[in-house]
C-alpha cells in the first residue's frame, strides 16, 4: 500500500502507523522522521503478517497513518484498505519438486545392507591387521 502525507522537510515529524486485520488492531508503530532537505519524500515501512493458523478466504487489511497532536488529535490522517485473497501454503507445497530415480538398470550396481556393510568392514580391518603383522620390523 502506498500513502501520501504532506512533506515535512522543515521540521521534525512523528508519524503513527496503525495496522488492522479484519478491524482488529495488530500493531501501532511510532516513526520519527528527522528534518532534512536532503531526504526525499518517500519512506518505506515493511509489515509482515504471520498467517499461520488462518484459514483460506478474503481478508481486509487496513493501515492508518497520521501525525499525533495534543489532546489525541490526529493531523494529516490518511488510511488505505485492501482485500487480500489468502490461500494457506503447506510445507509440502513450498518444497521444490525434483524427480527421484526409482531404479537403475545396471549390472555394476550392488545394494549393500548395513549388516553386510559391517561384515565387509570387519573383513577389511582383518586384512589390514594381517598385512601389518606380516611386515618385517627393523
Amino acid at each position: 500500500m502506498e500513502f501520501t502525507l504532506l512533506p515535512s522537510e522543515l521540521c521534525f515529524s512523528k508519524v503513527n502507523v496503525d495496522s488492522y486485520f479484519e478491524d482488529h488492531l495488530l500493531d501501532c508503530t511510532a516513526l520519527a522522521i528527522p528534518q532534512s532537505t536532503l531526504l526525499n519524500n518517500n519512506f518505506t515501512v515493511p509489515l509482515v503478517l504471520d498467517m499461520s493458523g488462518i484459514s483460506a478466504g478474503s481478508y481486509v487489511v487496513r493501515v492508518e497513518m497520521y501525525e499525533p497532536w495534543g489532546s489525541d488529535e490526529k493531523l494529516n490522517f490518511t488510511q488505505k484498505e485492501i482485500t487480500v485473497e489468502y490461500v494457506p501454503q503447506t510445507k509440502e507445497s513450498r518444497w521444490v519438486k525434483i524427480p527421484t530415480v526409482k531404479s537403475v538398470a545396471s549390472s555394476n550396481l550392488m545394494i549393500v545392507s548395513s549388516s553386510a556393510k559391517n561384515i565387509y568392514r570387519e573383513i577389511a580391518q582383518g586384512q589390514k591387521k594381517e598385512s601389518v603383522s606380516k611386515r618385517d620390523e627393523w
